[in-house]
């Protein structure tokens, strides 16, 4: 009889059993039972049988071998290899080693040992037996006794999550901007670290580190040592056709080589680029924080060409990584639709969601942000007509609203280019000599363009509208929102008639506004539409009279009706009133003023609004109201407002209500307590008071000094009223004295220095100049009306004395 020594494991089961009989004979063949039709799941499993098939084929077929015997022995031989790939189970996961004390191996508690005889064939039996059944709590493993509770597994330096987690810490202790130090430790982290632990999300924070503070070259240095061509050795196998990153053309051979090297690095470190390192880098050169914010920070400068040559290969890259992916798709390789991951030449297995994650249109939008930043609005304009027209590629809000912003700021730079931009409050220009709002070329160096701010916008709005009616699936449809709809309004109006019609009949359709020519009708006989209305119609309550405001406008287009209603914010109030005030509309502006300030949704107006319907009521000369709303706020109003507020008086010729506008300003009423001796004094203390001083300090806590455009307002008031009303202005005039208004010279009065004298005492604008001349036609023109009857010698002498003085300062 066999020794149980030489036995195999299986005899040694059956003989530990008490089964004798079996000792030294072949174990009973294994038998499936039969357990009925397996149902549903063969039709699932023949479907993925046949893709397994087709993909089997597409892989042979790329193996270039030619035809005829010798082809069929390697598809053979090509078909038993990936078959047994296919169906064989999937390789184990090795446990990561755990803390604390290690347990002896198996192999020294259970290796069949020759020198120990029979007694190591027992050992070696017992621990097969241990091994079949699971361990008791309290049974010991070898020499080593199991820990009741293990200690956590350490993730330091062995886990992209904790490398991230490192980086944060560091940014969270860093003051920015970062110094060299810290900067060089946020690289060290990812440097030192095994490779393992880093991948594209972490190189992702330091790159959006650096670039927030600034520092754009150690960014394009870090971005060189992740960048390169890793996908290569996919798409090669797959035959797509890519050109790698250190062929592409650029305008410097030093980028060029310093890139090359940077691929380099990306070959040892095997980290790869995602959609959304590109987009970060793009987003950092256009200075946005992250891709969800879309206010530009424009400036008149054209970007270095460094910088632009950089941001050009990085685009070029992001494309190219995208136009990858699509080739990854599972679309594009025979629709294998069931299984989880598809099955790469290369052997490594690239998830669906991954694939559909990178393709999206992140970079194309910081990119098309970047170019906004500068102005090139040509450029965006070849980027937006070459995207898709639907699908994940196709424009978004995102994309639509950019482009609306480089529209919007186009018209503030062409504006500020012909000298027709006015300070803060004032009227602006919103179309050109022919009608059409255009851009006027660029400044010297820059490519000369002339973009038709009408039609243009008016093109995306309808590309927009329409986009957003397309059904799709929910990650591809959008829909327009606050920003992107007040965006449109605004570029409209600043177009031609026609774009400024459909901007005013945009606004009550986008947010339920009753319109100007609006009918309000009581109606009892109302059928509700909802619950709610129902229930307060119904027989037992008294039916309450409805407002039904008419919103339909036939000069909006047909394709417009579907728009959605969006919410009423302070922002958007706040924005259509300047916009109107803007297109001068003056009489839309009060109208959608005394809306707002009813509705239910702006209960607690803040202090742009309220400074906005102060304006928009001031160009219709409703005193009352802009009396009622600084009511609103007692307190708190800029030197500005007050100037709107005294210019509602002027168009109104309401004495009565400049006067207290100006008590509210000044904190006393025009010519109140006047002493001449008093005023002179008083009129040169204030002329040595420097113009910024006096604009930044509230006298008194809420009252102001006037400047010369409410001096020159007060005084167009009160010339329409008797001589006594503009002898109380002269004096007030006069007891702030001709220093205060009208310096001596640029030199004596300190224009661009900060310790000059008088309210000219920082370098004047336009409007400064023009309310001076305002302000010296006035005076004068109100001081020879009180000469005329005039009779006291000392109040003539007074009076023309300080005539001469004005005209000889201004």
């Amino acid at each position: 009889m066999m020794s149980i020594r030489y036995c195999s494991p299986a005899l040694r089961l059956y003989k530990s059993a008490g089964t004798p009989a079996l000792i030294g004979r072949q174990p009973p063949p294994f038998t499936r039972e039969y357990h009925g039709d397996p149902g549903p799941s063969t039709v699932r499993l023949s479907r993925s049988r046949l893709e397994k098939r087709r993909l089997r084929d597409t892989a042979l077929e790329q193996t270039g071998t030619g035809t005829g015997s010798g082809r069929r022995t390697g598809a053979v031989g090509g078909l038993d290899s990936l078959n047994m790939l296919l169906d064989g189970p999937p390789a184990p996961r090795r446990r990561a080693d755990r803390e604390g004390p290690t347990p002896t191996p198996r192999s020294q508690g259970v290796r069949n040992n020759h020198e120990h005889g029979a007694a190591g064939g027992r050992q070696r039996g017992e621990g097969f037996n241990t091994a079949e059944k699971p361990n008791p709590p309290s049974q010991r493993i070898g020499n080593v006794a199991k820990p009741s509770n293990p200690p956590s597994r350490s993730r330091s330096n062995q886990d992209p999550f904790e490398t991230s987690g490192r980086i944060k810490a560091a940014l969270a202790k860093a003051s920015f901007p970062l110094t060299s130090a810290q900067v060089d430790e946020l690289l060290g982290i990812v440097t030192t670290t095994p490779a393992k632990a880093v991948n594209a999300p972490v190189w992702n924070l330091v790159l959006a580190a650096l670039g927030r503070d600034g520092k754009y070259d150690r960014m394009w240095k870090a971005f060189n040592q992740v960048s390169g061509v890793g996908l290569l050795r996919h798409l090669r196998l797959l035959r797509v056709d890519v050109i790698p990153p250190s062929r592409a053309r650029v305008p410097c051979c030093q980028e060029q080589e310093f890139h090359a090297d940077g691929c380099a690095q990306m070959k040892k470190r095997g980290v790869k680029p995602t959609s959304r390192t590109y987009t970060t880098l793009l987003n950092a050169y256009a200075s946005i924080p992250h891709s969800g914010i879309v206010a530009l920070k424009s400036t008149t400068s054209p970007p270095e060409p460094r910088t632009l040559s950089r941001v050009s290969i990085i685009f070029a890259q992001a494309q190219s990584h995208i136009k990858s992916r699509l080739a990854l798709q599972p679309s594009s390789l025979g629709s294998v639709s069931e299984d989880v991951g598809l099955a790469l030449p290369s052997g490594e297995s690239v998830e669906t969601e991954e694939i559909d994650e990178e393709i999206n249109i992140g970079p194309t939008n910081a990119y098309l942000k970047f170019l906004a930043r500068y102005g090139m609005f040509g450029e965006m304009e070849k980027i937006y007509l070459s995207m898709d027209a639907s699908g994940v590629l196709a424009p978004d809000v995102i994309t639509y609203t950019t482009m609306f912003h480089a529209l919007r700021t186009a018209h503030a730079r062409r504006a500020q280019r012909q000298g027709k931009q006015s300070e803060s409050g004032e009227r602006e220009i919103g179309n050109g000599a022919n009608g059409a709002s255009g851009v006027s070329p660029r400044a010297e160096g820059d490519v000369a363009e002339t973009v038709a701010i009408g039609p243009a916008a008016r093109l995306l709005w309808d590309q927009a509208v329409r986009r957003a009616g397309q059904k799709g699936s929910p990650g591809q449809a959008f829909k327009i929102d606050n920003d992107l709809a007040i965006l449109a309004v605004q570029c409209l109006s600043l177009g031609r008639p026609e774009d400024q019609r459909l901007a005013v009949a945009l606004i009550p359709h986008l947010w339920s506004l009753p319109q100007l020519a609006d009918t309000t009708v009581a109606s009892k006989t109302f059928v509700p539409t909802s619950a709610s209305s129902a229930a307060a119609s119904s027989p037992d309550s008294p039916p309450s009279p409805r407002i039904l405001p008419s919103n339909a406008n036939p000069s909006l287009p047909s394709h417009m009706s579907t728009l959605p209603t969006l919410p009423l914010t302070l922002p958007i109030a706040t924005s259509v009133l300047s916009t109107l005030i803007q297109a001068q509309k003056p009489t839309l502006a009060a109208h959608y003023a005394h809306v707002f300030l009813l509705h239910p949704a702006l209960r607690r107006p803040d202090r742009p609004f309220l400074s906005r319907a102060i304006r928009a009521f001031a160009d219709t000369g409703d005193v009352a109201a802009v009396l009622s709303v600084l009511e609103r706020m007692p307190y708190g109003w800029g030197r500005e407002v007050w100037g709107d507020a005294l210019t509602a008086a002027r168009w109104a010729g309401d004495w009565a209500g400049a006067k207290e506008i100006w008590k509210r300003m000044t904190g006393r009423l025009p010519g109140n307590d006047f002493d001449p001796i008093t005023a002179r004094r008083e009129g040169q203390k204030k002329a040595n008071q420097s113009r910024e001083r006096s604009e930044s300090r509230i006298i008194g806590g809420n009252t102001y000094d006037p400047s010369n455009k409410t001096m020159s307002l007060l005084l167009k008031v009160s010339l329409n009223k008797g001589n006594r009303d503009v002898q109380t202005v002269l004096d007030t005039f006069e007891s702030y004295g001709v220093d205060f208004f009208f310096p001596a010279s640029a030199s004596a009065s300190g224009i661009g220095s900060e310790d000059g004298a008088g309210p000219s005492a920082r370098k004047e604008d336009k409007a400064d100049v023009v309310w001076k001349k305002e302000l010296a036609k006035d005076v004068t023109r109100a001081g020879e009306r009180v000469l005329e009857k005039e009779q006291d010698a000392d109040r003539r002498e007074r009076i023309g004395r300080m005539l001469r003085s004005v005209a000889a300062r201004s």
